[in-house]
């Protein structure tokens, strides 16, 4: 990892390290369960000094309890990301370095499978 791309993930980390608990906003009050799925909800929180409102395409579900369970299930990874210090930061994908055997087995199979489509 270069100097430059650490400097960048470590002033990212001090920012995120001021953060408020994320909290889900229910959108305007209404009389009934079914007409407060059929609003807007967000997940409301700062980090650093950027307001952040958050909602992932969920406020296309209309039933009222599917819609809660999703929004905490949401709003609970999002709280353990801050408090890992992990939101907002590209996810690592895992390196597999296969064994060469592996390797050129896998380089026949496409190498036969190539020339069968010819």
């Amino acid at each position: 990892m270069s100097a430059q791309l650490l400097m960048n993930y470590l002033t990212k980390w001090r920012e995120m390290a001021n953060y408020t608990i994320p909290k889900i906003n229910f959108g305007k009050n209404c009389r009934t369960k079914a007409e407060q799925a059929k609003t807007k909800w967000v997940i409301e929180f700062t980090i650093g000094d950027q307001r952040k409102r958050v909602s992932n395409g969920l406020n296309r579900l209309l039933d009222y309890d599917k819609k809660l369970s999703e929004f905490n299930k949401l709003r609970d990874s999002i709280e353990d990301e801050l408090i890992k210090g992990t939101y907002n930061l590209p996810k690592q994908k895992p390196v597999i370095i296969p064994t060469v055997k592996i390797a050129v087995k896998e380089f026949i199979q496409w190498h036969k499978t190539l020339y069968k489509l010819k």
